[in-house]
């Protein structure tokens, strides 16, 4: 997230740079940014400090910052170890991952360059089976009725997924009904 300011920081430290900033209504807060050059910083911590916060806190605040490694170079080992990792999860935007600011542009390129081509290779997936379905009912040509036949098979496919864990999770709790039933004590018969 790049932002242009033109306020003066209100402390520096190294690449890392605290600034007003008035966000969240009319509340002044200031914000730990890391400074891309001298008129462009980006966000990188997004805990907000109140206006009111005395200037060795502020400091305090960068120091943290800097000891985590925001805004520092990072091998390329590192970084490949990052990609490896989103590949793996992929559930947050690369480029903003803590301690790798100085790469952000780089890591921004990759992402949509590794998104573009998992798309591509996922639409090209798909127009091959849409040419096998095309072929297996004689009417090659026919992309809608092919596109059909493939959304029901997938329909199936997740019904058939579905019902499949409805019947592991019956047997799962038919077990532990069980195992209930069998600590039953059995009930005393009275005599006299």
């Amino acid at each position: 997230m790049e932002s242009k300011t033109h306020m003066p920081p209100i402390a520096e430290l190294g690449n890392l740079v605290a600034v007003r900033s008035s966000c969240r209504g009319d509340a002044d807060w200031i914000v730990i940014k890391f400074k891309e050059n001298e008129t462009v910083y980006r966000s990188i911590d997004y805990r907000l400090l109140p206006a009111s916060t005395p200037l060795a806190e502020v400091n305090e605040a960068l120091a943290l910052c800097k000891k985590m490694n925001y805004g520092s170079v990072r091998t390329a080992a590192a970084i490949e170890n990052i990609k490896d990792e989103w590949r793996r999860d992929g559930s947050w935007d690369l480029e903003t991952t803590p301690g790798f600011e100085m790469h952000y542009h780089e890591l921004k390129t990759w992402r949509e360059a590794y998104e573009a081509e998992c798309e591509a290779r996922q639409a090209a997936k798909l127009d091959a089976e849409l040419q096998a379905i095309e072929v297996k009912l004689g009417c090659q040509g026919n992309r809608a009725l092919a596109t059909y036949v493939h959304d029901l098979e997938d329909r199936l496919k997740q019904m058939k997924d579905y019902t499949d864990m409805l019947e592991v999770r019956i047997d799962e709790n038919m077990d532990r009904v069980m195992s209930v039933v069998d600590n039953i004590p059995a009930p005393r018969r009275r005599f006299g």
